[in-house]
């Protein structure tokens, strides 16, 4: 199973965002100006792995 595409909505109760992952080559890059969520995503993508649902708690 690989996943393929990744959906946040209302992050920061303002940005919508859909990243479409390349599996062909496995790399993605993810590019936005400072303040978009591209950090926060990374750090989300990485609590869903550890199984960290707190995380997501708001």
């Amino acid at each position: 199973m690989k996943i393929k595409e990744i959906i946040v909505e209302k992050l920061f109760d303002t940005f919508d965002h859909t990243i479409s992952l390349n599996t062909n080559e496995r790399i993605t890059l993810m590019l936005g100006e400072n303040g978009f969520g591209k950090t926060v995503i990374l750090e989300m993508i990485n609590a869903l792995f550890k199984k960290d649902f707190y995380h997501f708690q708001a």
